[in-house]
């Protein structure tokens, strides 16, 4: 990989900056994924009521992720602005 590449020099600083919380974060992801396989193998046999639960915290997980693609991408804008002012 070219080091003298922007997007590259970002995100190295960005995993610098974030290691931790991306650390975090990817653990999370592994976790929202199982259980989203779990559900959706358990779904077809729920009741109507569990299944309307179940897609309400679909609804809720999905709206989390977003919020924490938004935060990361207004992290890596931020350090960018830093970076080159």
């Amino acid at each position: 990989m070219d080091h003298c590449d922007p997007i590259e020099i970002l995100l190295d600083r960005l995993e610098e900056d974030l290691g931790l919380q991306l650390l975090a974060r990817r653990d999370y992801l592994d976790q929202q994924r199982r259980a989203q396989e779990a559900f959706a193998a358990l779904s077809p046999d729920l009741p109507p009521q569990q299944q309307r639960l179940l897609l309400i915290w679909e609804e809720a997980s999905n709206a989390m992720a977003d919020i924490a693609q938004r935060h990361l991408a207004r992290e890596a804008i931020l350090l960018a602005r830093r970076l080159w002012g």
